[in-house]
């Protein structure tokens, strides 16, 4: 009679595996850059679909050259048929309710706007792709900033410095700097500002690329101010879209700090 309770018990384990399975799904499309760049990194490549256009586009953290894009259209994407619509929390609005109201599975990404957030959002998007894998939190509060550490200079295209309350400035302090800019949000450098009182920190960060906008780095007053080990050159994308690869990019700045 013992041979029953076991065989019930085999037959549930089966039925949760079996659940587990089908919970998993195995054509997804997004909707967005950030979206497929997430994707490229925790679905298996099996998984994906088809990426957004901007993938064809727009340099990241992952090569996304191998996979498939759609056109960004209702029609291809209903013809695509996917049983996972993976979008971010600002992108694409008409697109994604008119996917909803068809009954296809969209689903949302929130924006990070804090380090642990990014945590939360990449532990979301894993537990859509694959319900049983555990995702392993990489965010740890950082100690409390000295009043000596160094100030640092986040600059973008068009002399754009980053400034207070944004996320940028939670990953600065996260790795042991002040921020330089007082104002809060994004402002146009005050270069004679600088000049007057120079920053110990320069982060550059912006497309590597000869426009016109990206004439304020090659001002000769920064190779008076710094030295070249106190200037630091980012790619753009890795401010645009939270990700794991924020983390590395945390890894990377403290190294250099």
């Amino acid at each position: 009679m013992r041979a029953l309770p076991v065989l019930a018990s085999w037959a549930a384990l089966l039925l949760s595996s079996l659940a587990t399975a089908s919970d998993r799904p195995e054509r997804v499309i997004s909707l967005d850059l950030c979206s497929d760049w997430l994707l490229a990194h925790y679905a298996e490549p099996s998984q994906i679909l088809a990426l957004s256009p901007l993938s064809a586009s727009y340099k990241g953290p992952i090569d996304t050259t191998s996979y498939a894009l759609h056109d960004g259209s209702l029609e291809q994407l209903i013809s695509l048929n996917p049983d996972l619509i993976v979008v971010g929390q600002y992108n694409a609005w008409l697109l994604r309710e008119r996917l909803t109201a068809l009954g296809y599975p969209v689903k949302i990404l929130t924006l990070p706007q804090t380090l642990a957030a990014v945590d939360e959002q990449n532990s979301t998007l894993l537990s859509w792709l694959s319900p049983e894998q555990p995702y392993e939190a990489q965010y740890q509060p950082a100690p409390p900033l000295s009043e000596d550490a160094p100030l640092l200079l986040k600059l973008g295209s068009n002399g754009i410095a980053t400034g207070l309350d944004t996320f940028e400035n939670q990953l600065l302090e996260q790795i042991g700097f002040r921020n330089y800019s007082d104002h809060s949000g994004y402002a146009a450098i005050d270069l004679e500002g600088v000049i007057a009182s120079p920053p110990d920190r320069l982060l550059i960060a912006a497309p590597q690329s000869p426009a016109l906008a990206n004439l304020v780095f090659d001002h000769p007053i920064w190779k008076q101010l710094l030295k070249p080990q106190q200037i630091y050159s980012s790619d753009d994308w890795r401010w645009q879209c939270p990700g794991p690869w924020t983390f590395k990019l945390i890894e990377e700045l403290r190294a250099w700090r």
